[in-house]
């Protein structure tokens, strides 16, 4: 979900997109509609990863914690964090995470897959050493 506030007029929009790559590539032409420069988005799983990578080229964009937007006045909605967030994000007040470069993050992602992968032939040497006795 997404609020946009043009820097040309008061007016604010809202409007829903897909994580696939159809929706994603929506997105980016509704940004790109309003000439929006910033983009403030909540870090909730993974999901931000796709928006990220589909925007990082042409947008500045902000990740923030969700524990940093727990402190949003009033019962949290999709909508009412996403107009909160927009709010921000326009007036560079939300609180900005670190997001390493990609290339930090392609060897983060390539430690944690042979982390995985030492793990699992580590089992498989315990089974097979199991099924000796």
């Amino acid at each position: 979900m997404s609020f946009v506030f043009p820097s040309t007029c008061p007016k604010r929009y809202l409007a829903t997109f897909d994580t696939t790559t159809k929706g994603l590539r929506a997105y980016h032409d509704f940004l790109s509609q309003f000439h929006v420069e910033a983009v403030g988005m909540e870090s909730t799983g993974v999901y931000w990863r796709l928006v990220w990578h589909a925007l990082c080229d042409d947008f500045e964009l902000i990740l923030a914690q969700p524990a940093h937007m727990k402190a949003i006045p009033g019962q949290k909605t999709d909508k009412k964090d996403a107009h909160w967030i927009a709010k921000l994000t326009r007036i560079g007040l939300l609180p900005r995470s670190f997001v390493p470069d990609e290339t930090i993050q392609e060897l983060r992602e390539l430690t944690r897959q042979r982390k995985q992968y030492n793990i699992g032939t580590f089992l498989i040497s315990l089974l097979r050493q199991s099924k000796k006795c």
